[in-house]
């Protein structure tokens, strides 16, 4: 119970992670823990898994680390190049709002690109790559 609270306390973001069986676990219970351990205390984690229905989303990026922005992008199908320079414009803008995480250029850059999603220049479909985009930009400024 100590330890839970001091998570709670120490790294707020700790009380969004969900643990739950997994089918990719085979039995092995080291895997899991590692899992769950990267997850908790090494910050960035972004899963998107496929259940047939529709995708699930979980992204996880640092406040303010680029690197992680970029990271999340790329493993969720956007180009890395794609993703560098979006997170180059989010590097430099500040949020309209706490519920809009675009600022002008970043709107311009969205308009110019999100096109690539519908056409398969992304490997992440169009409604999935939207989702993806504001939520990494959202916990980039911290408003998630």
């Amino acid at each position: 119970m100590e330890l839970t609270t001091e998570l709670e306390k120490n790294i707020p973001s700790a009380v969004e992670v969900v643990i739950e069986r997994s089918e990719n676990i085979s039995g092995d219970v080291s895997e899991g823990v590692s899992r769950i351990t990267n997850q908790i205390f090494n910050g960035s984690y972004t899963a998107i898994t496929n259940s047939g229905d529709g995708a699930n989303i979980a992204v996880k990026a640092s406040i303010g680390d680029k690197a992680s922005f970029v990271k999340t992008l790329s493993e969720a199908g956007i180009t890395e190049s794609d993703a560098e320079e979006l997170a180059e414009i989010v590097e430099t803008e500040k949020p309209e709002n706490a519920e809009e995480p675009w600022g002008a250029k970043a709107k311009s850059w969205l308009s110019d690109n999100i096109s690539k999603a519908w056409d398969g220049s992304w490997k992440v479909g169009g409604s999935v790559a939207t989702k993806v985009l504001t939520e990494s930009a959202m916990r980039y400024y911290g408003l998630k």
